[in-house]
């Protein structure tokens, strides 16, 4: 599964880079991030259900999340 995440900069001075960061809050499976720190990655579920994600964004001086709920359907029977 794709995630299409958004990380902008206030415009603000700042005294370090903006970093964005993807992690697993809750869910019945793990979750693998292709690259945990970029906005919009890739991340395979290893279990159906409910999961909840946050990704966070920091420019060193102002720190913000959003909490995004990701619902991973069984795979049809074949």
């Amino acid at each position: 599964m794709s995630l299409f995440g958004h990380v902008e900069d206030e415009g603000l001075a700042r005294t370090g880079a903006l970093n964005g960061a993807w992690k697993k809050i809750s869910g019945p499976g793990t979750v693998t991030f292709a690259d945990p720190g970029t906005a919009r990655t890739r991340a395979p579920f290893s279990a159906p259900g409910s999961y909840q994600l946050e990704l966070s964004a920091s420019d060193s001086e102002r720190d913000s999340r959003v909490a995004v709920t990701v619902v991973v359907k069984p795979a049809p029977d074949q």
